[in-house]
Order: C-alpha cells, then sequence, then structure tokens
C-alpha cells in the first residue's frame, strides 16, 4: 500500500477552516465503518454450537477495499459529503 503526506490543499474548503473540515471527514469516516460492520454482522444470537456450525463463511468480503478516512477524504475533495453546520446563523 502506498503511504504518503496528504497535501494540506485537500482539507481547504474556501469557507470553513481546515479543523471544520477534519471533523467532517472523521464523521463520514465513522459513517462508512459502521455501514461496513452492519453489512458485515454476525448474528447475535446465536445460543449453542448447532446454530455456530450453521453459519456460513461470507467470502463476499473485500479485504482490499480502501481505508474509510481514504473514502471520506475522496469524497470531501469532490465535493460528494452533504452537511450542515447546526450552530451556524444561516441556519437560524
Amino acid at each position: 500500500m502506498k503511504v504518503g503526506p496528504i497535501p494540506m490543499s485537500d482539507l481547504y474548503d474556501n469557507s470553513e477552516s481546515e479543523f471544520k473540515n477534519i471533523i467532517i471527514m472523521a464523521k463520514r469516516a465513522r459513517d462508512i465503518i459502521e455501514t461496513r460492520f452492519e453489512a458485515n454482522k454476525v448474528e447475535e444470537d446465536i445460543e449453542d454450537s448447532d446454530q455456530l456450525e450453521q453459519l456460513q463463511v461470507d467470502d463476499t468480503i473485500d479485504y482490499d477495499e480502501p481505508k474509510a478516512i481514504i473514502v471520506a477524504l475522496n469524497e470531501f475533495k469532490n465535493n460528494e459529503i452533504d452537511w450542515k453546520d447546526l450552530n451556524s446563523e444561516e441556519n437560524e
């Protein structure tokens, strides 16, 4: 996997601070992680080993998919994240 720095220009949106943009991307990454977890969640109500044996191993899990924060950063750069600031004066 290629590792490198992220240019600071990727974190800037002309109207917002870089720290607010980082929070936006982090919350989006958390949403992506929760979505992936729910898609791969195993039944929690297993009571005995017979039920455990009946579960099939899911071979559709893609272990090579990009990290959630990378997906969130790309979505932010492409203006694909819809969000609103609940504390701003425009929303009042």
